[in-house]
């Protein structure tokens, strides 16, 4: 058993485990994944054979995920999700993995650098899905929301009525019978604020990211997938 663990800005990041169903815990940290700031909580999930999947936003705002095979005790090279969309902020991590050598890892990236809390960011938010098949090998990311933003500007994660708060931090992911890749999120840009920067409407209209095409999480179903 595992649980995604958040520490202070600037400290590293981790699980904790437990191996004799909950009766005792061992924190276990992901040597090179420091804290991004308060709220910006990581994400675990568990392949079928026993490896974690650990995505976070990293100190630097990057994106990044990182592997065990031991139960947390070593990780591998930690890979940037977000390299080549050359992305600066992150929020939101969502990890999920099927079969041990399959996994999807979902978050939100802006390219713009800077404090994303701050009232006076700038930038657009996407919604990026990194998937490997290889167990961690290789990745590849997609920007899955490319004419649609998701955000105009600060994501607060600071609690209480700010503007910016209105996508909270309520995102999940998770998979569908035969391994497609499901994402639940709030859409803070919709109407105007899709094509005019101008017209920021500071949304949270609840909206699922359905696979649709490509491999599953369960290679089982490869070659089978559905037309819906």
């Amino acid at each position: 058993m595992l649980s995604d663990r958040h520490a202070p800005c600037g400290a590293n990041q981790g699980v904790t485990v437990s191996t004799d169903n909950g009766l005792s815990w061992a924190v276990r940290t992901v040597p090179r994944a420091r804290a991004y700031r308060n709220g910006g909580d990581p994400s675990v999930s568990v392949g079928a054979g026993g490896t974690v999947y650990f995505g976070y936003a990293d100190a630097d705002g990057h994106p990044k995920i990182a592997l065990s095979g031991d139960h947390g005790t070593t990780w591998s090279k930690e890979f940037d999700a977000g390299q080549s969309y050359g992305l600066q902020n992150t929020e939101f991590s969502e990890v999920i993995a099927g079969d041990d050598d399959r996994a999807a890892f979902a978050f939100l990236g802006s390219t713009t650098p800077g404090d994303n809390q701050s009232s006076d960011f700038r930038g657009v938010w996407h919604m990026y899905v990194s998937t490997t098949f290889n167990r961690g090998k290789t990745w590849v990311t997609t920007d899955i929301t490319p004419t649609d933003p998701v955000q105009r500007g600060c994501v607060w994660n600071g609690g209480g009525d700010n503007q910016c708060r209105n996508l909270l931090d309520f995102n999940d992911i998770t998979t569908d019978a035969i391994g497609r890749v499901l994402i639940g999120y709030a859409d803070g840009c919709t109407g105007a604020c899709v094509t005019d920067p101008a017209q920021n409407t500071f949304d949270a209209l609840a909206t699922i990211a359905r696979q649709t095409t490509g491999k599953t999480l369960f290679s089982r179903f490869d070659g089978t997938l559905p037309s819906k």
